[in-house]
């Protein structure tokens, strides 16, 4: 090749060479413009570390928002909690003052008094009720239409088969009377400093009272008693008291019961007799044995009287006989005791009490004593009976209708009935009484009566005006009264 033709080889690779150089330097010149015209405002250029940067911040922003929601959320549920919460208070406390001002309006204050305590009953005892399902209507409108139809049918029907006459004794009736005031009396003396005040409540010589137990001690309470000597009637009396408290009563009767002679008895009385037994027998049995010529009195009001009955029991048919010396007559009067005793069911023998059981153990029921017809069978079926009234769905006009007794409330009513009528309740045993009931009854203004029962008359509870008023120790005192005034005026006779 020739020199000339070499030159310009060599100049024009040194032409492209720059026109190489300006084309590229001018795209990195475009390509930056681009970035910076494209890049966010404040920010010169984007790097994959800036992008990076921003991707973080996004993320913490974004669990910041996440949490400043989240306790936004929760502190929005807190406040709709309690808002409701005391949305519920008002609604409680309007229906309860509404339930209280119907019964104040429609109830005497016996009857508030009764379905108090009974509803008392109800919150307290659970396990014969459906699982303690809530109820749809209010306890206290199911007991008050309970009461209504019961005052209005039932009581009635009941009172329908009393017997019209009945007779009873003078000397009968003046020893009820003082057996009587010996029970009730020691609710005072078992609150007496000393036996000389005790005596004066008892109404006896201060030597006369053998022996005493007025005091509480650990390992199972004790009822309390008193042994007195009552020279006329030629009696050594054990009294024990009741209690003082009436739910206390109520609630005590919600209880199994546990084998006793040929039977069963409510457990906690049985409990009770033992105690009296084993804290009172020295001093019964050495009084019998310096007085061989004196009869054994048991006595007692409420709790007091079950505890009587049950040791009656043991002392005339059972095992403690043997302890009292030969010829020992044994008696019991009982004041609105519960029902303590059911012989079990057999049919291979007889397991009823003696004859004797029934002629030595007395019972006085004053009218519709409510303690006298309660034990855990007839508290079931009570229980059953307002299942059975609010199972109906009976609107509140309807009932209030119904409460009122008005023609409007009649067909209410018929309802409440029928519902009543088909309750059948076999869960749970009914107790009995064992011996012979009086059942004090007033026949006019001043008279009284006392009138013989059958036990199966009293497993039913009455939802009546004085169901608690009559059990009070002052009412049976007032009734003894009264009826031993009748018969020694000469009107034991029925109208």
């Amino acid at each position: 090749m020739e020199p000339a033709a070499s030159s310009w080889t060599v100049l024009r690779c040194l032409k492209f060479a720059v026109y190489g150089a300006v084309c590229a330097r001018i795209t990195v010149i475009l390509i930056r413009r681009y970035r910076e015209a494209s890049a966010p405002k404040g920010v010169d250029k984007w790097t994959l570390n800036d992008v990076s940067k921003h991707i973080e911040n996004a993320k913490d922003a974004a669990k910041q928002a996440k949490e400043e929601l989240k306790d936004k959320v929760v502190a929005t549920t807190e406040q709709l909690a309690e808002d409701v919460e005391a949305i519920h208070v008002d609604i409680s406390e309007a229906i309860s003052e509404f339930t209280e001002d119907l019964k104040q309006k429609l109830l005497s204050a016996e009857v508030r008094e009764a379905l108090d305590t009974i509803q008392y009953l109800i919150e307290n005892v659970r396990q014969f009720d459906m699982g303690s399902a809530p109820y749809e209507s209010s306890v206290v409108l199911l007991l008050a239409l309970l009461r209504r139809v019961q005052e209005e049918r039932e009581l009635p029907a009941w009172e329908e088969e009393l017997p019209q006459e009945t007779s009873l004794g003078v000397e009968q009736a003046v020893s009820i009377n003082k057996m009587a005031t010996y029970a009730l009396n020691t609710y005072s003396a078992s609150w007496s400093s000393s036996e000389e005040k005790m005596a004066v409540e008892m109404g006896v010589e201060p030597e006369d009272v053998v022996f005493t137990w007025c005091r509480d001690e650990e390992g199972g309470i004790c009822p309390k008693f008193i042994i007195l000597l009552d020279h006329e009637s030629e009696a050594i009396v054990l009294a024990i008291r009741g209690t003082f408290c009436l739910k206390d009563v109520i609630l005590d009767m919600v209880c199994d019961d546990a084998p006793f002679l040929e039977g069963f008895a409510h457990k906690g009385i049985r409990e009770g007799a033992e105690r009296v037994w084993a804290n009172s027998c020295s001093a019964l049995l050495a009084a019998l044995a310096l007085h061989p010529t004196y009869s054994l009195v048991l006595t007692g009001h409420s709790l007091g009287g079950g505890v009587a009955v049950l040791l009656a029991l043991e002392l005339l048919a059972g095992d403690g006989a043997a302890h009292l010396p030969p010829g020992t007559q044994v008696c019991c009067l009982a004041l609105a005791p519960p029902p303590v005793y059911r012989a079990k069911s057999s049919w291979l023998w007889d397991t009823s009490l003696p004859a004797v059981v029934r002629e030595r153990v007395q019972i006085l029921v004053n009218r519709h004593d409510c303690i006298p017809r309660m034990s855990l069978g007839s508290l079931a079926r009570l229980v059953a009976s307002l299942r059975a009234v609010d199972g109906l769905g009976i609107s509140l006009g309807d009932a209030l209708s119904a409460l009122a007794l008005g023609e409007k409330g009649a067909e209410v009513r018929a309802r409440v009935g029928a519902a009543l009528a088909s309750v059948q309740q076999e869960a749970f045993p009914y107790l009995q009484h064992p011996g012979t009931i009086l059942y004090l009854e007033p026949r006019g203004e001043e008279r009284y009566a006392a009138v013989p029962q059958d036990s199966e008359r009293f497993t039913e509870l009455l939802m009546v005006d004085d169901m608690l008023t009559d059990h009070r120790k002052d009412s049976y005192q007032e009734a003894v009264q009264r009826l031993t005034r009748t018969v020694l005026h000469g009107d034991s006779h029925g109208d």
